[in-house]
């Protein structure tokens, strides 16, 4: 669990945009195992599941009401040392993501 902890440092700036927002600044961190973690809000019906395997990264925001089930998955490569602008935008580019899926859904 420790290193699932220091992986969500290491993408620190990423996890915390997607967090403001998306879920508002009310995600709270789980670990999953070494290598994952999950980003939720207790109770929302939306979460951001991050997975890291060597030099990729691969975030999947899952959405789930009784009537629609919308995930979203994309992989970012060579993602080992990443600037903080490189972090900022692969956050903006998640984040745009769920929004056009949102949009093309109609959900809010």
């Amino acid at each position: 669990m420790a290193l699932s902890k220091a992986l969500a440092m290491k993408f620190l700036v990423l996890v915390n945009l997607i967090n403001r927002e998306i879920l508002n600044d009310k995600g709270h961190f789980v670990p999953k195992n070494g290598s994952s973690f999950k980003l939720y809000i207790k109770g929302d019906i939306q979460s951001f599941h991050f997975s890291y395997d060597r030099k990729n990264l691969t975030i999947t925001w899952k959405y789930r009401t009784l009537q629609k089930k919308l995930n979203v998955k994309k992989t970012f490569n060579n993602v080992r040392s990443l600037t903080y602008d490189a972090e900022q935008n692969i956050a903006v580019t998640m984040c745009n993501e769920v929004r056009n899926e949102l949009l093309k859904n109609k959900l809010n």
